[in-house]
């Protein structure tokens, strides 16, 4: 993946904090009421943070201009139309905040071993709903309240779980 260039940065030598935010599809519909607290509290961050927002392609126009004009204006959003940081924001990332809505953007999160909280989302199906509940009980991610924290946890690696399936099947 590539880098991100240091001109997108507004703010030197701070933590970062990334905000992966999925949409509506068929399996769920994030309402405005999903995200306005965590945009408030997030904004409500001292100096030392960059908020990074990174919209899905499920992500609508009219939830972006929403996010956009309840974040602060020193956040930065992606993708651009010429570059989308997706894979590169879980290695610079201090912190991980993911919509509820997407299993694929939480194991992506999971997988790079950061602290991930998950931003609830009311109208998603049972297994998603299932997933998060599941990832929150094991002690994978947390729901923000006002302070971050840092947490250890295995990182998901499905890989990694095949590769010694596979291992295991041929007697290696």
């Amino acid at each position: 993946s590539k880098r991100i260039p240091a001109k997108y940065f507004k703010k030197k030598n701070s933590k970062i904090i990334t905000v992966l935010v999925g949409g509506s599809g068929r399996s769920s519909h994030i309402n405005f009421d999903d995200l306005i607290v965590v945009i408030q509290k997030l904004n409500s961050l001292n100096e030392n943070f960059q908020i990074i927002y990174c919209f899905s392609r499920r992500t609508t126009t009219k939830l972006k201009k929403f996010i956009i004009q309840n974040s602060n204006e020193d956040c930065i959003f992606f993708p651009t139309k010429i570059f989308n940081p997706y894979w590169s924001l879980f290695a610079i990332s201090n912190f991980i905040f993911v919509t509820g809505d997407s299993i694929s953007m939480i194991s992506d999160s999971l997988s790079s071993g950061k602290p991930t909280y998950i931003i609830p989302v009311k109208n998603v199906k049972k297994k998603i709903n299932y997933f998060v509940k599941n990832s929150i009980k094991k002690g994978l991610t947390r729901v923000f309240e006002n302070n971050l924290e840092t947490w250890k946890y295995k990182t998901l690696s499905e890989a990694r779980r095949v590769c010694k399936s596979i291992k295991s099947d041929l007697n290696l």
